[in-house]
């Protein structure tokens, strides 16, 4: 095993640190109620917010239904 500085193990350090702020702000900001990410392979129970005077679609009156963009 290589040896190393401090400088470069405080740059590792950053860099985990870093990521694991950036995912924990999107984790912090999402409108997820239950986010699961292991068996259910990213899952998500999504709060939408509704706009002043709009009704709900659904994904079928959308077109959406078939799963295709």
């Amino acid at each position: 095993m290589e040896t190393f500085t401090i400088t470069e193990l405080s740059y590792a350090i950053i860099a985990i640190a870093g990521a694991i702020s950036g995912m924990l702000m999107v984790v912090w900001k999402s409108r997820c109620t239950n986010i699961e990410c292991g068996y259910g392979c990213m899952k998500c129970d999504r709060n939408v917010l509704m706009e002043e005077g709009s009704t709900p679609t659904s994904a079928i009156e959308m077109g959406m239904d078939r799963g295709v963009p």
